[in-house]
């Protein structure tokens, strides 16, 4: 089992975390058993937050060799109560079944997945709903969180954690959207032409809250994570 963990550096707010496992051998060369508890393992590197509001964590599987692939992918936990069939969707989201019953009993969790095994991954998103105006305390309660979300994990994901670099709007490409901070006198920030305008964490205006007005409505509000 080869981990690929935690925290990556990427762009924008949605963080990866990735996991391959190789499959074992079963009777049949279609398909190949995995302990439950290797998927469990896997499905859980990242500590969620119970009271997250800006956090949403995904769970995606799929081929570790995606290229030559023609079926989909199918898993099934062979639990002693009876089969579970675990839906995988086109796009590799998966609500795998996580209890401390079927980790208890460890059942084979059956996939067609080639030699190669499977790829296991974790999508984080931070952002909040769309809205053209807010104040600029809504960054704060953003970094708190994801802050608070780094501190859960253990020592490696938490040195690995990229920082914050402030709110990230994303608007329609070309559109020539704004983002003044403090209202008629305050700061503009300008889109660049793929839609993306981000505002810097600063120090004062954490204490003063000013407020943020955007010229459009954005398609996505999101922390900046890294630079």
């Amino acid at each position: 089992m080869n981990h690929r963990t935690c925290f990556p550096r990427v762009a924008g707010a949605a963080l990866v975390a990735g996991v391959l496992l190789g499959g074992v051998a079963v009777a049949t060369e279609a398909w190949r058993d995995i302990p439950y508890q290797k998927l469990h393992d896997a499905f859980t590197t990242i500590e969620p937050l119970e009271d997250a509001r800006y956090i949403r964590l995904r769970h995606t599987i799929g081929r570790a060799d995606s290229d030559s692939v023609s079926e989909p992918l199918r898993l099934v936990i062979a639990s002693a109560s009876g089969d579970i069939e675990v839906p995988v969707a086109a796009d590799g989201s998966v609500d795998f079944p996580l209890s401390d019953a079927l980790l208890e009993e460890d059942p084979p969790v059956r996939t067609n997945a080639p030699e190669g095994g499977l790829s296991v991954g974790m999508t984080i998103d931070i952002s909040a709903p769309p809205t053209d105006r807010f104040p600029y305390a809504l960054l704060v309660d953003i970094e708190d969180e994801y802050s608070r979300m780094v501190k859960k994990q253990g020592l490696m994901a938490r040195m690995l954690a990229p920082k914050s670099s402030g709110l990230e709007l994303r608007f329609a490409p070309g559109e020539a959207a704004t983002a003044t901070v403090g209202g008629r006198n305050g700061q503009v920030f300008h889109a660049n032409d793929q839609g993306r305008l981000r505002i810097p964490p600063r120090r004062e205006w954490r204490r003063e809250n000013p407020e943020v007005v955007l010229s459009h409505m954005p398609e996505l509000i999101s922390l900046a994570i890294g630079d």
